[in-house]
């Protein structure tokens, strides 16, 4: 290790000093929580230079302190607008989300991403035809918006175990 110089090598060992290159974005909560239907929404900004996200594609959320013992959590955007990312689910079900919907606005936060390769649609595709069970939906929502504005059509069909547990019409 020569002063003031991180020798990365393909192993990723980290040097005493030296931060491994790791694709970190820090992102502000913007609303940090409404409720919709039986869960929360979160809206996050991304930095300018963080990757486009697609419908599809996840984050990995660090939740609490810096270095807390707990794996990263992963999130997956119902919602995408260029560098705003809108999460939505039910906080008793997923760790992340609980977390971060008692975040006050402004928080910045340790997340990685996107990941994932993500979903695909044609643009000649006029119908879209989304199935899943409620709890995995989400992946699917962010699909919807971009679909409607090429005047396309969607129909969700979703199964849930209770009328509790299915997604509200706002979404």
């Amino acid at each position: 290790h020569t002063a003031g110089a991180c020798h990365h090598q393909t192993v990723r060992a980290i040097e005493p000093g030296c931060q491994p290159k790791l694709t970190v974005n820090s992102a502000a909560v913007l609303e940090s929580r409404f409720e919709l239907g039986s869960g929360i929404a979160v809206r996050v900004q991304l930095p300018a230079r963080a990757q486009p996200c697609h419908p599809g594609q996840f984050f990995m959320l660090r939740c609490g302190a810096t270095w807390t013992p707990y794996l990263r959590q992963p999130l997956f955007p119902s919602s995408i607008e260029g560098h705003y990312v809108t999460f939505w689910g039910s906080p008793a079900r997923n760790d992340g989300l609980a977390w971060l919907a008692t975040q006050p606005e402004g928080t910045h936060l340790d997340v990685l991403g996107p990941f994932g390769k993500g979903f695909s649609v044609h643009a000649q595709d006029r119908r879209l035809l989304l199935v899943a069970e409620a709890p995995w939906a989400n992946p699917l929502l962010a699909l919807i918006a971009p679909q409607l504005a090429r005047q396309g059509g969607v129909g969700l069909l979703v199964e849930a175990a209770t009328a509790a547990d299915l997604l509200p019409a706002a979404l």
